[in-house]
């Protein structure tokens, strides 16, 4: 199989946009988050109550969240 460098990234029917600044803004800060870099807007978008789970823990709470993951806020 070959590769054509002028192909087109595949857009499944939908027209591509910018996103607006409040939704920029929250991309950057789920990036943030997802590379282990937090910043404090990011965890100012979750609920005190907010809850995580995964395959070793269940974390309850945002100060617990940030525990379990062991990231400052």
């Amino acid at each position: 199989m070959s590769s054509n460098s002028n192909a087109e990234t595949p857009n499944f029917g939908f027209k591509e946009r910018t996103p607006t600044a409040s939704e920029q803004a929250l991309i950057d800060d789920v990036l943030q988050l997802y590379q282990l870099n937090p910043v404090s807007a990011a965890y100012a978008r979750y609920d005190t109550n907010a809850q995580f789970h995964d395959p070793i823990g269940l974390a309850k709470g945002l100060d617990a969240i940030g525990n379990h993951l062991l990231l400052p806020y």
